[in-house]
């Protein structure tokens, strides 16, 4: 009889015991219910709520305010490296080190060996350099490179201007790691949505949430409403997130614009005329420069075309209130100079310094420091052209 009163009391204990709880989603427990605040006690009785879900499928938007531009989530770690871009970078670097040892091996049958393992060190360094660059693209650990080299001061600026930067992007990590005590998530899968409030996660059949979009300023302010309960999610999403939600949860979505409305274009340009201006004459001066490198200077004139498409990040900066010219404007600048000046600057460079005439074959044996960087940044600005037009395509079909 003792033996029974012991196992009916044991079985009491875990029937009241919290019936769901995953310590790796957050500091507090995640799915500890005992953490919950009064106000969203009501969230785990609704009835789309499904409860701790181990695996919950494949993801299509997140946000955290515990990750910063630089982090990524697991899922998304996963999606980077079996999606085409995460491939295509990985087979870029493979040709790149093929590339470096064919010449290296070439070189060193024609020519004196000793020599050309010291004139291929830069080259070796170059590749090194990018490779690091693209692994760390490929695994996502930007945001945990520049926690170790912040933390060890591996980073600090070389003028006023980039060491403002560092101490900016520093400060944004920073908050991020502090946010992991009571994180504010968003995350919405095939077949669920999850949030996270205040560090405590709930989740909940996708086809049961619908939300409402308020743009105020520059940020957006999210009201979920799941089975005729709405409430607000207390962490506003930088506004670049908008095109994101409406593709995400279609015609689930609502807008409510309150002091979100751009500016007109006139009134932009009004406000920032001197800026402009100054904009003018660096576009002229630049105008004026490619005209001299081909009648008056002895100048390469891929120098000229250099600043003149770099003019355009001035305006870019004067009107980036406007959000299409901020998300598509400048990255679609970058990869215009990306696409058009090293392959010039190699054709100009690579006979002067070597003194031989460039070919294919030429191209092919020797992998110089300028060949094997100014191919790789080529290479990007048809990568970076490629995430504008997907760009292009969400804002047509989903808004900005």
């Amino acid at each position: 009889m003792g033996s029974q009163k012991k196992r009916k009391k044991k079985k009491y204990r875990a029937k009241s015991a919290p019936r769901e709880y995953d310590e790796a989603t957050s500091i507090t427990g995640g799915y500890n219910e005992l953490l919950d605040l009064e106000d969203n006690k009501i969230l785990r009785k609704l009835p789309s709520y499904v409860g701790y879900i181990k695996d919950l499928g494949k993801e299509k938007f997140a946000f955290s305010n515990c990750r910063t531009r630089y982090d990524f989530s697991p899922s998304q770690k996963k999606q980077i490296r079996r999606s085409p871009q995460g491939i295509v970078l990985v087979v870029l670097v493979g040709l790149l080190i093929t590339w470096f040892f064919a010449s290296l091996f070439y070189r060193a049958a024609t020519e004196d060996a000793g020599k050309v393992m010291l004139s291929m060190l830069p080259s070796f360094i170059i590749i090194a350099a990018i490779t690091a660059i693209v692994l760390i693209s490929y695994f996502g650990a930007w945001g945990n490179f520049l926690r170790f080299a912040y933390r060890h001061r591996l980073v600090r600026g070389s003028d006023a201007a980039s060491r403002a930067m560092h101490r900016q992007t520093r400060a944004e990590l920073g908050a991020a790691d502090l946010n992991r005590l009571s994180e504010y998530a968003v995350t919405v899968y095939e077949n669920y949505v999850a949030v996270a409030l205040g560090g405590q996660r709930y989740n909940f059949d996708r086809n049961s949430v619908y939300l409402e979009v308020k743009m105020i300023n520059d940020e957006l302010k999210l009201v979920f409403t799941i089975d005729g309960y709405s409430f607000e999610f207390l962490w506003g999403l930088p506004k670049r997130f908008y095109s994101d939600l409406r593709k995400t949860f279609g015609d689930r979505l609502t807008v409510q614009k309150d002091g979100g409305e751009e500016k007109p274009f006139s009134k932009v340009v009004g406000e920032n005329i001197g800026f402009l201006g100054f904009g003018l004459c660096f576009t002229g001066v630049s105008v004026l420069l490619i005209v001299a490198s081909y009648l008056w200077l002895p100048i390469p004139p891929f120098l000229g075309v250099f600043f003149f498409l770099m003019s355009f990040f001035i305006y870019c900066n004067v009107l980036s209130e406007i959000t299409i010219v901020s998300e598509i404007g400048v990255p679609l600048i970058f990869s215009l100079v990306l696409m058009i000046i090293p392959p010039w600057a190699y054709v100009w460079i690579e006979p002067h310094i070597s003194g031989e005439p460039l070919t294919f074959i030429y191209f092919l044996t020797h992998c110089s420091p300028f060949a094997a960087g100014l191919s790789f940044f080529w290479f990007m600005g048809f990568f970076t052209l490629a995430f504008v037009i997907s760009k292009i395509i969400d804002f047509k079909r989903f808004g900005k």
